[in-house]
């Protein structure tokens, strides 16, 4: 997927600069209801992962189930031997730090493909690696 990310940075006419959140747009959060919906999105490969966390990227949002590549794609790559790729996004982020952030939804609202803020607003669970979080983008108005 890193291929898709660099093609659509340039047909936005975007490039990406240390710390900007990237809000990765499937549209598969409008299938949320239907059977199968945790294996409808493409997920982001290692190399997709890898290119948006060097590039200065440390938040990472997606409107799918998962970041990763759906279960049943890894699961049969792992059975034909290829067990690197399980949950490669995820294991990045032991190499190098990234947050990410899963099941966002609305992202087809948002007007503009950059140049707006995103806030988010996790819930602290002890004991816990993973939560929910309020993720709101916020665009100015032109004056």
């Amino acid at each position: 997927m890193d291929d898709d990310i660099k093609k659509e940075l340039e047909r936005i006419e975007y490039q990406i600069k240390p710390f900007d959140i990237v809000l990765i747009r499937t549209d598969t959060s409008k299938k949320f209801s239907q059977p199968g919906y945790d294996k409808l999105h493409p997920g982001l490969s290692r190399a997709g992962t890898q290119f948006l966390v060097e590039n200065g990227v440390r938040l990472i949002g997606i409107d799918a189930w998962g970041l990763d590549r759906p279960f049943d794609v890894m699961v049969k790559e792992a059975k034909e031997g290829n067990r690197e790729q399980l949950w490669e996004s995820h294991f990045f982020g032991t190499e190098k730090e990234y947050l990410q952030i899963e099941r966002l939804s609305n992202l087809e609202a948002i007007p503009i493909p950059y140049g707006f803020t995103v806030a988010a607003f996790p819930v602290k669970i002890e004991a816990a690696s993973a939560g929910w979080s309020r993720v709101v983008a916020i665009i100015e108005e032109p004056v």
